[in-house]
């Protein structure tokens, strides 16, 4: 049965360029021949790790995007493991890719019963409130706050 797979590999900061390449062709040439089909390859990225692995403490990221067959699986982890630069390697089963639909919700519009939708004006969400009463001058707050102020402090003595 294919799956979706998701190869990660660190490989020692102390290989050459060329020798990253090699291990990049040798896991592509490891993923066909295990009937696997690669989906995306991402480049190289080198990376300073939260804590040594094999005693090194920087590593380049390798992530390598798959489809293959779930029984060849344990074959590639192993051929992979023995390749002595490859400091750790992480194989994970992607879900497949599912197309994005429409949800079944309803609309946040309110529905009429003529089945039309209204649209909402600002008037509708404010109501009929005149601007006198909507706006407040800082006058009025600030006889507020001391009408607060005053008769707490007369509560609390």
């Amino acid at each position: 049965m294919t799956k979706n797979y998701q190869l990660i590999c660190l490989v020692s900061a102390l290989a050459e360029p060329a020798e990253r390449e090699q291990i990049i062709e040798k896991i592509n040439r490891l993923i066909r021949e295990n009937e696997g089909k690669i989906l995306a390859n991402y480049p190289p990225d080198e990376r300073v790790l939260g804590y040594p692995v094999k005693k090194e403490k920087n590593a380049v990221l390798l992530v390598f995007d798959f489809s293959g067959d779930q029984k060849r699986i344990p074959e590639l982890q192993k051929s992979i493991s023995i390749e002595g630069l490859i400091l750790r390697s992480f194989l994970k089963e992607v879900p497949e890719y599912k197309e994005w639909t429409l949800s079944r919700r309803k609309s946040a519009a309110p529905i009429l019963a003529d089945n039309k939708s209204k649209k909402l004006t600002e008037g509708d969400i404010t109501g009929n409130i005149s601007e006198k009463e909507q706006k407040v001058e800082l006058k009025d707050i600030d006889k507020k706050i001391e009408e607060i102020f005053n008769t707490k402090e007369n509560e609390f003595k």
